[in-house]
């Protein structure tokens, strides 16, 4: 039977390696509810409403990045029986999943700064004042004046 001791004189490391690894864990998640957050914002910056169902996906998007990291660090702690002594595969791919939460989040900083974001609020609006057929006439209109097709 293995002990702790026994286990530490084998892989000395121990605590590091799963150190680094939780570490990896902790950020892609605080990573991921930071976009989330962000999203929400930007929503709520465009005059949309929060949809529970963009929330399950962003926790259905967290569970499949754990999920791949606890794959990779299982690699890794294999790899580390072997020659390795932290969990750089953990530690690569927990960096590319934040990398690419921190473009999202880029992503929805141009969108809150693009003025266009605020365009289907407003075309809904024109829609309940002037209603969908007379609206429809109305760009008809204004599409023959502007192609001088009168």
């Amino acid at each position: 039977m293995m002990t702790a001791s026994g286990l530490l004189g084998m892989f000395p490391h121990v605590y590091a390696f799963v150190a680094v690894g939780v570490l990896a864990f902790i950020l892609v998640m605080l990573a991921n509810i930071a976009d989330c957050i962000d999203a929400m914002i930007t929503s709520r910056v465009a005059g949309q409403q929060i949809e529970s169902a963009k929330l399950r996906h962003a926790l259905w998007k967290l569970a499949k990045e754990w999920i791949l990291l606890l794959v990779v660090f299982a690699i890794d702690a294999l790899m580390a029986a072997c020659w390795t002594k932290l969990p750089f595969l953990t530690v690569i791919t927990a960096i590319a999943m934040i990398a690419v939460e921190a473009l999202s989040m880029v992503e929805h900083a141009r969108l809150r700064k693009d003025k266009l974001i605020k365009l289907p609020g407003h075309l809904k609006d024109l829609v309940e004042l002037f209603g969908e057929d007379e609206l429809r006439d109305l760009i008809k209109q204004l599409a023959r004046k502007k192609l001088n097709l009168d």
